[in-house]
């Protein structure tokens, strides 16, 4: 009796120092790969909800989803080997944070690390670009933060939708739709940007889908010319017009010559992502982005416009005119054209001071569905 049970002392001394080494190795792998991956948002912080019903498997499947933990197994191992439950929760976690640390947060009595579900809005104003949306969320302090935001942007899958086909990777310009989103801290920068997707897609009308295939247009080259009517209109009413002189440009090969896309190029944070361009940055900005210098369209939309750009390509004025100037007199409007030298002139009465509230209505003539 006494050998059986030194035996069974030996087997459980053997167990339980395999399991030990076990657990110290998944540890270390878990260290060392964790300080690799220095771009895979070390330092992120992530709210993590264990719900009641949640089995070990369950929680453990969830952290590894969310980017918290890189081996089920070694979580599982650390779960038992602690042998404490797991306690039901919303948490606060930080990618990077080991194995044995999140272990002992969520099975620790008065955690440290837990946390209330906090809502959030956002509004994604028409016209901006995806940092501008980062800033924002930073604005918020949503707790992932605006740099896990543009890593989901980068990293999002561009087969999840069929208007992401053909479209440029690593980036989803343009097709972060411009409305106001209501979420929480749980809410995961993945989830917020499918969140914008998907209103993207019920904006986007299979009528529209079906307008941009009779006009021998992508879904890619609408939202890329209607992103610069976004950025150029101020007046609704313009659009039409000027989705109308980027067309003809577009369709006879000549440059479309738009201001803001060379203010995608040399924006910069601290407010100024769209400065002014100075002739000089028309002139010199080396960039395909800058239609001063090439032909065509841009590599990528500019910014996330409104379904008001995008129906003004698919429904464009029907109009003479070939180039627009916009006043200076705060109206917002601009002078349209149809010859250089018309433009020249039009250019001319602009510095000239002159009241031209007369333009206010005299293109309206030119709207196929004024």
């Amino acid at each position: 009796m006494i050998r059986f049970v030194v035996s069974s002392l030996k087997v459980a001394v053997i167990v339980i120092s395999t399991l030990a080494v076990a657990l110290g190795g998944f540890q270390a792998f878990d260290h060392y790969r964790s300080q690799a991956e220095e771009n895979a948002g070390v330092g992120e912080s992530v709210v993590f909800t264990i719900g009641k019903n949640d089995e070990a498997d369950d929680v453990a499947k969830n952290l590894h989803k969310r980017g918290l933990i890189r081996s089920e197994q070694a979580f599982a191992l650390r779960v038992r080997y602690v042998d404490r439950d797991i306690k039901p929760a919303t948490y606060t976690l930080t990618k990077g944070m080991s194995v044995a640390t999140i272990v002992d947060l969520i099975t620790t009595e008065k955690s440290k690390a837990v946390t209330k579900v906090k809502d959030y809005k956002i509004t994604v104003v028409e016209g901006w670009r995806v940092e501008q949306i980062a800033d924002e969320l930073d604005k918020l302090k949503y707790p992932p933060g605006g740099e896990a935001f543009l890593r989901a942007v980068e990293d999002y899958p561009h087969d999840s939708y069929d208007f992401l086909n053909g479209t440029k990777k690593g980036t989803l310009e343009g097709f972060l739709y411009p409305a106001t989103y209501d979420f929480t801290n749980e809410t995961s920068p993945e989830e917020l940007v499918t969140m914008m997707l998907n209103a993207f897609d019920q904006a986007f009308t299979p009528e529209m889908r079906d307008r941009a295939e009779a006009m021998n247009l992508s879904i890619y080259d609408v939202v890329k010319i209607a992103s610069l009517i976004e950025r150029e209109a101020v007046v609704d009413d313009e659009r039409p017009l000027i989705a109308d002189v980027y067309l003809k440009r577009y369709d006879q090969g000549w440059k479309l010559e738009a201001d803001p896309t060379v203010q995608y190029v040399i924006g910069k944070r601290d407010g100024k992502w769209w400065p002014v361009p100075t002739a000089k940055d028309l002139e010199d900005t080396d960039s395909a982005y800058n239609l001063y210098k090439h032909s065509g369209l841009t590599p990528t939309p500019i910014c996330s416009p409104r379904k008001l750009s995008m129906l003004a390509v698919l429904q464009p004025a029907d109009s003479p005119f070939m180039f627009f100037v916009a006043r200076k007199d705060d109206s917002g409007r601009h002078l349209f054209a149809a010859t250089g030298e018309d433009q020249t002139a039009n250019q001319e009465l602009i510095n000239s001071g002159a009241d031209l509230s007369e333009y206010d209505t005299k293109y309206t003539q030119y709207l196929t569905n004024p």
